[in-house]
């Protein structure tokens, strides 16, 4: 059986450990993280992570909802970076993988996926998505990474389509593990400025975008084969921009 352990302290407690600090806030409910985020922008200083037990409101993309039962079995959280440029929808791309890659390097014994254009997949089920916006003010750029994984549990009612972290060999699933999760996104995104700076990012990491994608079961049929700079998906058969689905 899974001891379950906080996911607010041990998040917390990861992200003291990093440089520049990351500012924390923790909350039994809210109604979305992001929401939260987008209106009271003004109240906290980035790197900040806000993470909230319950969400009565969670959204995901366009009219996607976000499920969660219960409190604290599921990370429910909003990742908030302040850039000196203007904001780039394929940077969801990136931001997107990079949660799929510290999935992978902390579980690396388990099958982890990606599936355009926000979720991340365990054994070919949802475990997690994500939700970038972006707040513009003059030369700024706040953005808003909003990151909802199934932890300890996934929504009752999604047993055929989703699955959780839980459901990992119950060894796997510990406070250490969590912890190098948490850091290692973390990192990502305190580095995301400079490496975005590079105006080939995104043709440097679309091979390793490319293997994570046909991991997942859904392009079996039809593999993709590259992700051109505008953010099309090349299909073996066809091509899906990315930032259209």
């Amino acid at each position: 059986m899974v001891k379950i352990f906080s996911l607010s302290v041990q998040t917390q407690r990861a992200l003291s450990h990093l440089e520049p600090q990351w500012e924390f806030l923790s909350f039994k409910n809210v109604s979305s993280t992001n929401d939260y985020a987008k209106q009271n922008i003004k109240q906290f200083t980035p790197p900040t992570l806000i993470l909230s037990e319950h969400q009565t409101a969670g959204r995901g993309r366009g009219e996607n909802k976000w499920i969660d039962e219960g409190h604290g079995h599921q990370f429910l959280g909003t990742w908030v970076i302040k850039l000196k440029t203007q904001p780039d929808p394929k940077w969801t791309i990136a931001i997107g993988y990079f949660a799929y890659g510290c999935l992978h390097s902390t579980w690396h014994n388990s099958h982890f996926s990606m599936k355009a254009p926000n979720d991340i997949l365990l054994n070919n089920k949802k475990l997690g998505g994500i939700l970038v916006e972006a707040l513009t003010n003059q030369n700024e750029t706040y953005l808003l990474i909003g990151l909802g994984l199934n932890v300890f549990s996934r929504p009752s009612n999604l047993h055929l389509t989703a699955t959780s972290l839980a459901e990992l060999k119950a060894d796997n699933l510990d406070e250490k593990s969590w912890q190098k999760f948490a850091q290692g996104f973390a990192k990502n995104l305190s580095e995301f400025e400079a490496f975005v700076s590079n105006p080939n990012w995104l043709q440097e990491l679309s091979p390793q975008i490319v293997v994570a994608l046909n991991l997942s079961e859904h392009y079996k049929a039809n593999p993709v084969r590259d992700i051109k700079p505008d953010g099309s998906v090349i299909l073996e058969q066809g091509i899906l921009n990315w930032l259209e689905l």
